[in-house]
């Protein structure tokens, strides 16, 4: 592969690794529709029941003004454990929510400080540590001398025993 192929595909994992760790849609707009508004919301309550199939299912209560300064506490239901885990009661987390019904609400992708989840972070470290492996190997390539110099073979130390790879002879004397 020539060193050119080789920085191109370094420059473009790298690019896709920034763009899961800092621009990936979490939470958005599209999820509530148009005219979605974002806010603050406090963590009133951190709840885990059991939901279906017995699995556990993970609650937080939000409470939050909306554009006509009236109050509402919403309680949604949240998929994503480390998330959950992240969240502490009292503290604030940016949400969103649609202004017509303000009942619907989803935590925004900055309710995680603009951190993305555990597998888009795994997944954007490998591939940043791809292109970090893959621009060394092009920045090598680069800088490799193009040819030995005719009579470089005749200073290089010689291998010991068969160089040619025939049967081994071995002399003895009567």
């Amino acid at each position: 592969m020539k060193s050119a192929h080789l920085w191109l595909a370094a420059l473009g994992l790298a690019a896709v690794s920034l763009y899961l760790l800092f621009l990936a849609p979490g939470g958005s707009k599209d999820s509530l529709g148009a005219g979605a508004v974002s806010t603050t919301a406090t963590i009133a309550m951190k709840d885990t029941r059991p939901g279906e199939g017995g699995a556990a299912a993970n609650y937080v209560t939000l409470i939050f003004e909306d554009s006509m300064r009236k109050n509402h506490r919403v309680e949604i239901r949240v998929m994503n454990g480390g998330l959950f885990n992240s969240l502490e009661t009292g503290k604030e987390t940016r949400i969103l929510y649609q202004p017509a019904n303000p009942e619907q609400v989803v935590l925004s992708a900055d309710a995680r400080g603009g951190v993305a989840s555990p597998t888009l972070r795994f997944i954007a470290g490998s591939l940043l540590l791809a292109g970090l492996c893959t621009g060394y190997s092009a920045y090598r390539r680069t800088n490799q001398t193009a040819e030995a110099p005719a009579g470089a073979d005749d200073e290089a130390p010689r291998p010991r025993g068969n160089r040619k790879g025939g049967p081994k002879v071995t002399i003895t004397r009567r």
